[in-house]
């Protein structure tokens, strides 16, 4: 049966209207045709008559629902255009929300047919929108590439941050601004406008959305009293502040008539409704999480709803809660993993090397052991073998487990218990290099030449097993060396091998470094006079990550596939303005030898160099680099897969490379690997930096410890001086203000110059430039410094 049917259309608005037509049999709605219609207005084409009146004839039956509602054609679209809507969804528009052209009524049978036009309408044009903003950016892109790129935003503050372009993701181009960053949040996909003599670099618009960074913990603002409240028709508006610094403020709204209460939202089946009410005076000392809703233009902050309250108060493991939602850290929800495969798949080609001398050096109390060595006799030289735990043996890429660590990133040490990228249960236990176990491993062996412990032939990669004879801390570890690595070598005892690894680790340093090698920067872990065990361990994981590197780039499997860690050499002009600057001070380094400079300032530039990156292999110019302070061409990180994902990911790829087999990730998959981690490194040592500093505080409270400072500068008017931590930069990353009370017997030193203190029972040894000039004469021996009594409040 076939109905001949007349439609009539009307509007209060003239325009042009695509409009779906529906027709009621009874039934649920039954979706047919979309008219395009033109209401009192001409036609923009003169050639074209407006369609006010169109008759359609039904020739197919489509029931409109959930499912069917978005792959029904709105209009004629392209491929690309049509892959766009699936990849970047269209707003949730709801048909029961208030609002400008509909009225907050429920949905009957009387009115149901306007509704569902009104609905419709509404959803076609906002997917349309949606297409034509996406062509729009993406035909600038395309037009125009040197002015209009596609990049990903990182925001460092609510009106600054850099967005790192696809093309290049070496470059790094800074937005000054809120108008220039608009309404992009940190991880959006955006098109920026390069800078122009007119105009800064700027946000033109996003692309992709990233929704996590839409969901935030939050502070409420307290309201300034002096001040009307802002209102919004029957609303009060409140700010948010949220605890990461990097993101805006946001506007939710109340209702006047119940300013005085909170309302916390839940949204079910793509609607928002209120789940109860809180009264102010009862969250004065909480937190909130809120959900992004909209910005609209015009618009100083987005539109939120507070979704949940959490207390803010605690010991530290509560307080580090915070901090985890400043920087968006989060813990694996897979508490316990039991679907662990037990066969081993490359068991054929795994070599037993159980019988080896290996252990591991390690801090104390660490569990997620993902490193070892070991050392064998062989006649006329030694075999020394590095074991990576073969992590990638037993997880599979895609699987939960292993998507559960693409997430989290990497370990976290907070100097309380580690945030481990993969369950507790397997970073410390399956997977962990833990003595007196056997456990799976990738190892590099290497044949070394007793005497002068050089290289005899290339070293080979291959599976093993391998059981750890003993763990051993860094201190014990350094305790032996110490002791016998002035003794002839010998191989029987475990104690004897970690000396023979050091002599190894110490001639690779040699040919690494060349004449720069005996330098090293201290911290809180390698303090002078303690550095060689760190440096043993230090220098075997660089040469297992340097050969990893070399191999998956020289194969032809792997060549386009590796993702390569790159850093730059510091710019000419760079160099010539610290020489400028700094070149007073050069002279004093007990580094400086012969009056050669250049040596100083090529080691002090290896601290001040460019930022090192994540690329993938032979993508771009930038990819031939290297790493300028390591001194290794290429270099890539493979020796921590329980602890970083990329390092996994390097396992895999040379799990392809000892079996022959097909790489499991493609170009494309490397590429965005690399773009997902490259902002999530610096991130995530800013916040170990900042766990740290909370867990040093509350370890304080029950003694204090001395530290050696560098002044770097002085107001004597309000008695105070900003110190540096020269050996405790993760602890104290910026310079930190001291109140000083100076007594009056000692001399008027603090005016002006740099100091260097000595904290210990509240005394300071303090030495200017000057004393220290005539303290370190040339040819004549150091004399012991002035001391000053300070007191430190």
């Amino acid at each position: 049966m076939t109905y001949a049917i007349t439609v009539s259309f009307t509007s209060t608005h003239p325009g042009l209207y695509e409009q779906w037509l529906v027709l009621d049999f009874d039934m649920r709605p039954v979706l047919l045709k979309k008219l395009r219609v033109r209401v009192g207005q001409p036609s923009l084409d003169d050639t074209k008559e407006p369609v006010l009146n169109h008759a359609v004839i039904l020739q197919s039956v489509e029931r409109w629902n959930r499912g069917n509602r978005l792959i029904i054609p709105c209009s004629s679209r392209t491929e690309k255009q049509e892959e766009l809507l699936k990849e970047y969804k269209s707003p949730q528009i709801k048909l029961f929300h208030k609002s400008s052209c509909s009225s907050q009524t429920a949905l009957t049978a009387d009115n149901y047919k306007a509704k569902m036009h009104e609905f419709l309408y509404n959803e076609e044009r906002a997917e349309d929108k949606i297409v034509s903003s996406f062509q729009d950016l993406m035909d600038l892109c395309e037009k125009q590439p040197k002015l209009f790129k596609k990049a990903k935003l990182v925001k460092e503050s609510h009106n600054r941050g850099y967005v790192v372009p696809f093309h290049k993701p070496t470059e790094r181009v800074h937005i000054q601004g809120r108008s220039n960053i608009g309404k992009a949040f940190t991880g959006d996909e955006v098109v920026i406008q390069a800078a122009t003599k007119e105009q800064s670099a700027r946000v033109v618009g996003v692309i992709k959305e990233n929704q996590s960074a839409r969901e935030l913990v939050c502070f409420l603002e307290e309201q300034d009293h002096s001040r009307p409240p802002a209102t919004s028709g029957p609303f009060v508006k409140r700010m948010m502040i949220p605890i990461n610094k990097s993101a805006t403020k946001i506007a939710i709204l109340i209702k006047k008539d119940r300013r005085n209460f909170l309302p916390i939202w839940e949204q079910n089946d793509e609607q928002w409704t209120i789940a109860r009410c809180q009264h102010f005076n009862e969250i004065r000392d909480k937190v909130f999480l809120v959900q992004v809703i909209g910005w609209k233009d015009g618009c100083f902050y987005p539109l939120g709803k507070v979704t949940d309250v959490l207390s803010s108060r605690g010991p530290f493991n509560d307080r580090l809660w915070l901090l985890k939602e400043e920087f968006g850290v989060k813990e694996t929800t897979l508490d316990t993993y039991v679907d662990l495969p037990d066969k081993d798949e490359n068991s054929e080609k795994r070599q037993n090397k159980t019988n080896e001398i290996a252990f591991t050096i390690d801090p104390e109390r660490s569990k997620d052991l993902d490193d070892a060595i070991s050392v064998g006799d062989a006649g006329t030289h030694y075999e020394l073998g590095i074991h990576i735990a073969d992590v990638a043996s037993y997880v599979r890429p895609g699987d939960e487990l292993d998507r559960d660590a693409e997430e989290q990133g990497s370990t976290q040490y907070t100097g309380e218990e580690p945030i481990h990228m993969f369950p507790k249960s397997l970073s410390t236990g399956r997977f962990s290099l833990l003595p007196h176990q056997d456990r799976r491993a990738v190892s590099l062996m290497i044949q070394v030449e007793k005497e002068t412990h050089r290289i005899l032939e290339a070293p080979t990669f291959q599976f093993s097993v391998i059981r750890s004879k003993r763990q051993f801390t860094y201190e014990e570890a350094e305790d032996i060396i110490n002791q016998r690595y002035r003794d002839p070598p010998a191989y029987s005892t475990v104690e004897d091998c970690v000396t023979v690894a050091y002599h190894f680790a110490k001639a690779q340093r040699k040919l690494r470094l060349a004449s720069d090698w005996p330098y090293y920067q201290s911290d809180d872990d390698r303090l002078p006079g303690k550095r060689k065990a760190h440096q043993m361990i230090e220098e075997i994981s660089l040469f297992f990550n340097s050969h990893a590197a070399k191999y998956l780039c020289e194969s032809t499997k792997a060549r386009y596939y590796t993702p390569l860690r790159c850093q730059s050499g510091p710019e000419p002009e760079r160099v010539e303005k610290f020489k400028d600057k700094c070149g007073p001070l050069l002279q004093l380094s007990f580094a400086l030898r012969d009056n050669d400079e250049d040596k100083l300032v090529d080691l002090v530039l290896q601290r001040c160099h460019s930022k090192a990156y994540y690329i993938r292999s032979n993508s771009t110019v930038e990819a031939k680099h290297g790493h300028y302070s390591l001194r290794l061409n290429p270099y890539s990180q493979a020796s921590s897969p329980i602890r970083r994902y990329m390092d996994l990911v390097l396992q895999r790829l040379l799990h392809s490379f000892i079996c022959d087999s097909a790489v499991p990730y493609t170009r494309t998959d490397i590429t965005d690997l690399c773009h997902q981690f490259e902002p999530n490194a610096k991130k995530d040592k800013q916040f170990e930096q900042k766990a740290q500093q909370i867990s040093y505080a509350v370890s304080t409270k029950k003694q204090s410890a001395p530290k050696l400072a560098f002044a770097v500068s002085v107001e004597p008017e309000d008695e105070s001086l900003k110190v540096t931590f020269p050996f405790n930069r993760n602890i104290f990353h910026s310079p930190l203000s001291i109140l000083i009370t100076v007594s009056e017997t000692c001399d008027p030193i603090l005016s002006s110059g740099i100091y260097l203190f000595i904290f210990g029972n509240y005394e300071i040894r303090v030495v200017t430039i000057k004393t220290i000039k005539s303290y370190f004469p040339k040819n004549k021996k150091v004399k012991p410094f002035p001391c000053v009594e300070i007191l430190v409040q």
